[in-house]
Formats: C-alpha cells, sequence, structure tokens
C-alpha cells in the first residue's frame, strides 16, 4: 500500500491533525495521494487523493482541503467519496483565542450518504508549550443530508439537523523529524443529545526529507444513528506519504 491520508466524513471533517504547525505569514500546500492495488485471490483497486492549501495572513488564516476516494474489489465498487472544506480563523490580540467559520460539502456512497451540506461558527483555544500544542474547540453547527436508504429503513432521506461540535487537540514535535497529533470531536444533535458522532483520529509523521513524511493514522469512528445496513463504528490504520510544497 502506498498512501495518503483519507479525511473523515462524518459531519465536520477533522482538520486539526492536518493543521499547518507554520506560525509565520505565507501559503502552504500538501498533496497526499493513496493508491492501493492487489490482484490474485482478491482484486482490489483504491485510489485516494487528497489536497490541501494553508494560508495565514497577519489577521486571519484560510484553510481549503479536497478529497476524494474510489475503490473497487472484485469489479465492485465498494467505496465513491469526495469532500470539500472551507475553514475561515481570524487571528485576534489575544494569543489563545480564536474565532472561526466553516462550510462543508461532501458526500460517501459507501455509507449511503448522496450528499451532506454543513456549515458552523465557533471558537478555538490554544495553549503552548515548548513542543506541544493543546487545543479546545466549541461550534455550533448546522447540517443538510440526503441519504439513498434501502426498503424498510425507518432513517430519513432528508435531514435537517443542530449539532454543537466539541474537539480536544494536541500536537507534539519530539524532534525535528518527529511529530505526533491527536484529536477527539464529540458532535451531539441538539437538542437530542442520544444522537451522537465521535471521531477519534492519531496521526504520527516522520521526516523523510525537507518535504516528504512518511505518516501514520489511526482512524475510529462513531454514529449512533447510522442508516440501518450501515455500521455504527468504523476503524482504519493507513500508512503513506505527505509533500509539502
Amino acid at each position: 500500500m502506498v498512501v495518503l491520508l483519507s479525511l473523515p466524513a462524518v459531519g465536520q471533517v477533522n482538520i486539526e491533525t492536518v493543521r499547518s504547525r507554520a506560525d509565520s505569514v505565507g501559503t502552504k500546500g500538501v498533496l497526499e495521494f493513496g493508491l492501493t492495488f492487489r490482484t490474485g485471490n482478491v482484486d482490489l483497486f483504491e485510489f485516494g487523493p487528497s489536497f490541501r492549501l494553508d494560508r495565514l495572513s497577519a489577521r486571519s488564516r484560510q484553510l481549503v482541503i479536497l478529497n476524494g476516494d474510489l475503490g473497487w474489489e472484485g469489479g465492485e465498487r465498494f467505496t465513491n467519496s469526495a469532500l470539500g472544506h472551507l475553514r475561515h480563523e481570524i487571528r485576534t490580540g489575544h494569543a489563545r483565542f480564536a474565532p472561526e467559520a466553516y462550510a462543508q460539502l461532501n458526500y460517501d456512497l459507501s455509507r449511503r450518504l448522496k450528499m451532506r451540506m454543513l456549515g458552523g461558527l465557533g471558537v478555538r483555544v490554544g495553549f503552548r508549550r515548548p513542543g506541544i500544542r493543546q487545543f479546545f474547540g466549541l461550534s455550533y453547527m448546522f447540517e443538510h443530508e440526503r441519504n439513498d436508504l434501502v426498503p424498510g429503513d425507518l432513517h430519513r432521506r432528508t435531514t435537517s439537523t443542530h449539532r454543537t461540535s466539541v474537539y480536544v487537540s494536541i500536537l507534539t514535535r519530539e524532534s525535528a523529524d518527529f511529530t505526533y497529533a491527536g484529536v477527539i470531536y464529540l458532535q451531539p444533535r441538539l437538542p437530542n443529545f442520544d444522537d451522537l458522532r465521535i471521531l477519534i483520529t492519531s496521526r504520527v509523521g516522520v521526516a523523510v526529507t525537507e518535504r516528504v513524511d512518511v505518516v501514520t493514522t489511526m482512524r475510529f469512528r462513531f454514529d449512533a444513528r447510522p442508516p440501518v445496513d450501515v455500521g455504527r463504528t468504523d476503524f482504519r490504520l493507513i500508512s503513506g506519504l505527505s509533500i509539502d510544497f
């Protein structure tokens, strides 16, 4: 497997583990891609490109994420998803607080999701020590979904919901060649907190060159109320490459 990172598409995309660590004004791009090919007892092909653009100015920060995932097994498609995410962060005079707004459009046919649109407003709070950064975020999020359901499924085909999104993340740099990012998201529906989504991601990067990292990512996802033939939990372990420019 030659990789890279497949971003989650449940509710708000997990952007914390892919934020640029740079604090200097400027623009940074990252291209990541995954390619899996197997033949013999199992015929498998999967391709997953990803692109990020992070622009930092004196007063604001913009982050753009685009990614997709296409896969076939035995001639049948088992994954088909794409996502676009835009985030705007305001840099205030207070170093720890930053208001932010975001919007997202995605689909994931393997999870019966034909289309999801969402937008949100919130604030993030950061604490920094040498080699370690911790962030806490809280936001309001409105999302609209259209689902492709099997006969007999009582899940609604079209939903419009209000959620709150809470996250805690930690970013560490043990050395110039090793980085770690971990984050947990909780996204309950308002006012029904039983309709909960959880996302946990850990990402380890080891530098190969100044612009190329070997990256290993663990992702766990939980959805309390998915369509009837979609699992509530999902686990994925991915290893691959990340290229900065």
